[in-house]
C-alpha cells in the first residue's frame, strides 16, 4: 500500500458539455499540442540523436 494512500488527487478532467460551452478552450489546447509537438520532433529530437550518436567515424 502506497504512503499516500490517504490523499485524495483532485484531477481536472473536461467533459463533453464543458466541451460545447467552451470550444475555444478545446481548439487553444490542439494548438498548444501541436506546436509543443511539431518544435520536439523539428528540434529536441534531432538534438538528442545528434548527442547520443556521437561522432561516427567510417
Amino acid at each position: 500500500m502506497s504512503v499516500f494512500a490517504d490523499e485524495k488527487i483532485s484531477v481536472n478532467t473536461a467533459t463533453l458539455a464543458d466541451v460545447a460551452i467552451y470550444p475555444e478552450r478545446s481548439a487553444t489546447a490542439i494548438v498548444w499540442g501541436l506546436a509543443f509537438s511539431t518544435g520536439l520532433t523539428l528540434f529536441v529530437v534531432p538534438m538528442l540523436y545528434r548527442l547520443s550518436m556521437g561522432r561516427h567515424t567510417t
